[in-house]
Parts: C-alpha cells; structure tokens; sequence
C-alpha cells in the first residue's frame, strides 16, 4: 500500500453511500424511471468507491489488482454520468427524443470505452509499473473527466432552458449545486493529488440529491397506501400523448363519494382501498392503481393483450359489485380518449356525472362526449400562438359592496385574442393553458398587469381597495411561487393588501404541503385570499375551514336558480350558504347579478359584495377607469 494516499475520503464515501442505499430501501419507492436510474446510481457509486479504494490498498502489492482497479473505476464513473443524464432527463417535464436522449447516453460510453482501449496500447489514461505495482497517471485522464463533466453540463443546461417554465425551485438549485460538487472534487484531486476525493465528491451529489430530491413519500397517498396523481403523472405524463405508445387505462369512479364518507359506507371505502384495489395492483404484474382524489381511481394496463385488458376490467366490475358501492367504471385508452393528465381528469368528472345520470355500472368513452382530438390540438396551437404574439389582455370586473353603496373591487380577468376565432373564452383555453404550463405565463402576465395598473392609476385613490386575481392550480405548487408575486410587487411598490388572490374550490382537492406552505408565506406578507366559486359542486369544508380565507365568493350556478320562480330548494340552499359563511367569520361576494331583483334581494340577504352584468361586464382597463372615475 501506498502510505502517501489519503484514503479516509473514499471509506467515507463508502459509508455515505452504503447508509443512502439503505435508507432508500427502507423506503416505499415508485418503480418509475427516476427512482430506477437514482438507485442504479448509488449501486454502481458504491462499487466505485469500492474499486478506487482497492487500487490505493493493492499499490505495491499485485500489479493485475491494481489494474483491473483503476479500469473498474472509470467504467464506474463513466456509467454513473450516463445515468445522471437519464436522471435529468426523467425529472424533465418534456416529453423525451428517444433517439436524441439514447445518443445523448450513449457518448460519454463511446469516449470511455475509445480511451480505455486506447490505453491498453498507449498508456494515455494511466499505466501501472510492473516493477513496484503503482499507478501512474496518464495525459489524457483529465481530458476524460472534463470531456465527461462538459457532456453532462451541456444536456443539463439543455433540460434547464426547456423546462425552466416547470422546474421547482428545489431542481433549479439541485443541477449547479451538484456539478460544483463534483468539479470541487475533481480539481482538489488534481491540485493534491494524494488526496484521493474524486469518489467523495460524486457520494456527496448523491446524497444531496437524496436529501433534497429523493422523497417517495410524496407519491403516496396517505390514507390509503394507493399511488397517488403526482407518481401516475411521474410514471406515464410524458407518453399520455404519443401514439405510438397507446395505454389502456381503468377509471373507477364513485357516486356521491362525499355521501359515501360520511355514513357507513366508508368502511366498504376503506376496505376497497387497502384491500381490494391492493388486490388488482399486481394483477398478473400488468396493472398499477393509483388514487386521484377520493372515489376516483385509475388502473393502468402495461399490456397490449386485449384479453388481459378485458379480464383485469371484468375484475374491476366484479370488485365494485361485491363491495356495493354505486360506482361507474370506463376502460379508455391514450391518446384516443385522453392525451394528458388534465384530459384524464376531465374524463374521470364525465364518468361520474354520466354514470349517475344513466345509473349504469360502466360506461365507453365513446358516451362521454369528450372534445375531439382535432378541436383540442387546433384551441392548444392557438393558445401557444397567442401568448408567443402577446395577444393577452386584462379586464376588470367591478365588484359592488353594499355596506358602502359604491364599488370597492374589482375581478381581475384575462382575455386572449385571436385574429380568426376573436376572443378566446377563458373556460376554453385555462384548461389547456394549465395542461401544457403555459398558465404560468398567463398567471404571471395578469399579476404584473394588475400592479402595474394599481401603481400608475393609484386605484386606491378612487376607492378600490383590492383587486382580485384567480390563482390556478398549476401556480398554487410552484416553488417559488412567493419570491415572484414578491418581485412583481417590489417592482412597482404596490402594498401587498391591495391584491385578493382567489383559489378555486376544484383547487382544494389538489393541495399539498407545498400550496399550504405558499398559502402562509403569502398571507404573511399581507395578501389576503378568497375561495372563489363556493357551491359549483366541488365543495369540501374540512379543507375549507383552514384557510386563511377572508372572502367566499358564492358561485352563479347557486345564486341565478334561488331567483326564479317555484325554485324553492334553490333558495333553501342559497340562504344556508349565506348563513354558513357569516357563522366562519368571512365577507360573502356574491356573483351572479345579472338583473336588479337578483342584486336586491342578494343585498336583503346580508351579502357583503355584489357581482355581476346588471352593474357592468369584464371591461379593459381604460373604460374601467372611466367608469370607476365617473
């Protein structure tokens, strides 16, 4: 052995990465591409280590051992940064050039394998003294390493620009933290070369990627142990759309789950969950169920048999009757019914709502009336063209309070133009927007608009004293979602308790600790929150109750059906949700208003604020000057 190493750094590495192989296999993982290319990582770092601490014992001792050593690990090495690639590349959100990504893979091997051969001739990478069994590096080993390090840096910047839109915060900072990781390891190997940390390096960016990405507890639903949205987009988001990769899928979704949870039924819920469903999972190693939301799940069928795919849906029906649950199952297939995760869940909505309406057992795809492939490429190509080309506008809604009798607020919304189809309706492009990312853009675009006016007009000055601003989903769990509204409001010094910003009831089905944690930061800073659309049907007060909510704006759909005639449950509904909402504490927006009477008697019913066409339309914000300066 050559005393002159330092070898402390490579059996630490050894300890690192042994305690992340364990840990990750005490963990409850998702057999996706990710976590497989993660854990391959660790194996063969592992054996890395390994080998570089062999060929600092074996020096002076067997000249075949200290060979082979050397030649394990910089195929090692070389191996790892192919699958750091597939890494980056499968926590991309893009969908993935297979040829360019195997080429992509592949040339870090051809360089490694060219030089390792050429070493067997030349000596350029390293050689080994016959006489006193000690390695002797090479002219080319650094060359090896910086040709490795730049490959790896070019597809990580690539996967960066493409993706920028839809990385968290966590991965943005996760790809420079661990390439100066490995860089710091390579040049203090080189400057100290008895210092042999090269093999430490690499253990610590996989333990910060361990740390700070690896959590497969968030694929997981709590409850039930089920798969949940986030490993079903993980495992199939990017091929949803390709056709030469058509899945079927199973969609099993239950009638009035909110009944269902509520009376004794949700123990037959339970039992479908832990037992039954856990059941159909391995189904002859073909299928995966994944949890949605509650009462809806999906089946998905790695197979293309036919009778396989008919046997596991007979199975799916059979499950259901015997737990006697009213429920309603459809066997669909991407991309002919559905060509991503948002397609799917609108599926799964129309399933549930044809399955009661026609009280059948299961359902084609072809009865649920979806949106034809051609019709959603042709509005998705039209809501790209039109963000590209800046075709978006913000209108203001006034928002009347009767306490004050005048106008305190206003709805922002946003309208995209199109020089063919005119303007583009929201309920038509959010959707899509929200599908492909680009409502972050859109979300963006609103906010900075609405402080921009806030600031150049001093709305304040005329009365307003907030504007609401809708807040998607896809925003709601960005990362950095506080340190961008902060910015925006920074840049046109704008007090933060002049924004209201308005979360959807269909949101709170999606919440997670990552929303609750922007929620909190948010509000903090003085911005205050609504939960626009109470009563459209997706109404769950548990999760409701634990906002920081200080306005409910009632849904038109409860509000219009109470004002006519002989509609009696309407106005039973709407009167015990006027009266739910005050016993909470919060201020009521009414929306809806479209005639005097409506705006009347919402007034004589004790609703704070009032919406709606009998006082004005979404207008542009010239003519919202105009009017709120009359």
């Amino acid at each position: 052995m050559n005393y002159n190493y330092n070898i402390w750094f490579n059996v630490c590495a050894i300890v690192m990465i042994a305690c992340s192989i364990v840990l990750y296999l005490l963990r409850k993982n998702v057999r996706i591409v990710q976590t497989k290319s993660f854990f391959s990582i660790m194996i063969i770092m592992f054996f890395a280590s390994v080998f570089s601490l062999f060929t600092i014992v074996l020096e002076g001792v067997t000249y075949t051992g200290v060979l082979i050593s050397n030649y394990a690990v910089i195929l090692c090495d070389t191996t790892v940064a192919s699958l750091w690639i597939i890494y980056i590349l499968s926590i991309s959100t893009r969908k993935t050039n297979i040829r360019l990504a195997a080429f992509t893979i592949l040339v870090p091997s051809v360089i490694c394998l060219t030089l390792l051969v050429a070493n067997g001739i030349w000596g350029i990478l390293f050689t080994v003294n016959r006489e006193t069994k000690v390695y002797e590096g090479g002219q080319f080993m650094f060359m090896l390493y910086l040709l490795v390090y730049l490959h790896f840096i070019i597809v990580a910047f690539n996967v960066y620009m493409s993706n920028r839109k839809f990385i968290s915060r966590e991965r943005i900072l996760f790809m420079p933290i661990i390439l100066i990781e490995g860089i710091a390891g390579a040049v203090v190997e080189i400057v100290f070369p008895t210092m042999v940390v090269q093999q430490f390096a690499l253990s610590l960016m996989t333990m910060t990627t361990f740390l700070s990405l690896q959590n497969p507890n968030e694929y997981f639903d709590e409850e039930s142990g089920l798969l949940n949205k986030i490993a079903f987009n993980a495992s199939y988001g990017k091929f949803l759309s390709d056709e030469n990769q058509p899945k079927s899928f199973i969609a099993i979704c239950i009638h009035d789950i909110d009944a269902v949870l509520t009376h004794i039924n949700e123990e037959r819920k339970d039992y479908l969950e832990k037992n039954v469903l856990s059941e159909i999972s391995p189904f002859k190693g073909i299928s995966s169920v994944f949890k949605f939301e509650e009462g809806k799940y999906l089946i998905a069928v790695n197979t293309n048999n036919n009778m396989q795919t008919l046997d596991l849906y007979a199975l799916s029906l059979r499950t259901m009757a015997k737990i006697n649950i009213a429920s309603t199952c459809c066997l669909f297939e991407t991309p002919k019914h559905a060509t991503s995760l948002q397609g799917i869940i609108q599926l799964m909505e129309k399933v549930v709502q044809k399955g009661i309406a026609l009280n059948v057992a299961t359902i084609s795809p072809d009865d649920l009336n979806l949106h034809k492939e051609s019709y959603i490429k042709t509005v998705e190509d039209l809501v790209r063209t039109c963000i590209r080309e800046n075709r978006l506008e913000v209108f203001y809604q006034p928002i009347y309070s009767v306490k004050e009798n005048r106008f305190v607020s206003a709805e922002a919304v946003v309208r995209m133009k199109n020089g063919k189809e005119g303007i583009l309706a929201p309920n038509v492009f959010i959707p899509l927007a929200e599908k492909d990312g680009n409502i972050l853009d859109i979300g963006y675009f609103v906010l900075d608009d609405v402080c921009k006016t806030i600031a150049e007009y001093g709305l304040e000055n005329f009365g307003i004293n907030t504007i609401q601003v809708n807040l998607s989903v896809v925003e709601c769990i960005q990362d950095d979602l506080v340190s961008k509204i902060s910015q925006i409001l920074k840049k046109y010094n704008v007090n933060p308790r002049v924004l209201n910003l308005q979360i959807t009831e269909a949101a709170t089905t999606y919440f997670s600790d990552v929303v609750k944690r922007n929620i909190r930061q948010l509000h903090n800073m003085g911005i205050t929150f609504s939960l626009d659309g109470f009563g459209s049907g997706y109404s769950s007060l548990n999760k409701i109750i634990n906002l920081p909510l200080s306005i409910i704006k009632l849904d038109r759909s409860i509000v219009i059906p109470a004002f006519k005639a002989g509609n009696e449950s309407a106005q039973v509904l709407l009167n015990c949700s006027v009266d739910m909402v005050k016993e909470i504490g919060c201020k009521i927006v009414a929306s809806g208003a479209e005639t005097d009477s409506i705006a009347k008697g919402l007034a004589e019913l004790g609703c704070d604020y009032i919406q709606g066409y009998y006082y004005a339309h979404p207008m542009p914000r010239q003519k919202f000057l105009k009017f709120i300066t009359r």
